[in-house]
């Protein structure tokens, strides 16, 4: 969950690609290029509260679900979580501001930013939306954490212009991203000589 910033991409239209950004901080940096996919968002499922156990990997369309009692996957219902993470188109340039309606806890990062921190205290639901400034057709990072404890469970990832209009975030919206091949590429950065 480090700060990222995103870099600029020039298609050569030949398969090449050219990336640049300006880096201010001298220091070590990995570079990591992704390849993003429309129509959801990767959702990692473990069999434990602390996102160590894998049970499976899969891409969810949205995060819109209502489990009640049942079971979150085929041989698991209480003491899981789930992370969910990739990137959302905004509506355009406005502040959007998302919440995320869960039982029992759950964490929101947009743009590795963390807007919402209810794990500690089970209903993550009763947190107010938070507001985020997001630019039109830039995707942005985001990653939900979710952790279901004991008894009812149920996530949905929602977002609107105002808070009296949120719905959940439709998979139009919503990117599932893959590392390339040989990432991270790891930069250092030093600062020219001090007269």
């Amino acid at each position: 969950h480090n700060k990222r910033v995103q870099c600029n991409v020039t298609d050569f239209g030949n398969g090449l690609y050219e990336i640049g950004t300006t880096l201010y901080s001298q220091g070590i940096h990995d570079l990591r290029i992704w390849h993003a996919f429309p129509g959801g968002l990767r959702g990692d499922y473990h069999y434990d509260t602390f996102f160590e156990n894998l049970a499976l990997s899969r891409i969810d369309k949205d995060i819109n679900f209502e489990w009640g009692t049942g079971r979150l996957i085929s041989r698991g219902s209480d003491y899981m979580s789930i992370r969910w993470t990739g990137l959302i188109m905004p509506l355009g340039t406005f502040t959007h501001y998302f919440k995320v309606r869960a039982d029992d806890h759950a964490r929101l990062w947009i743009d590795g930013d963390l807007v919402l921190d209810h794990m500690h205290q089970t209903r993550g639901d009763l947190q107010p939306a938070r507001m985020k400034n997001l630019t039109a057709g830039v995707l942005t990072e985001i990653v939900i954490e979710y952790v279901e404890i004991i008894g009812p469970a149920y996530a949905q990832f929602m977002w609107g212009l105002s808070e009296d209009s949120l719905v959940t975030v439709p998979m139009e919206n919503l990117y599932s991203t893959y590392q390339i091949n040989h990432m991270p590429v790891e930069i250092k950065v030093v600062s020219g000589a001090t007269v």
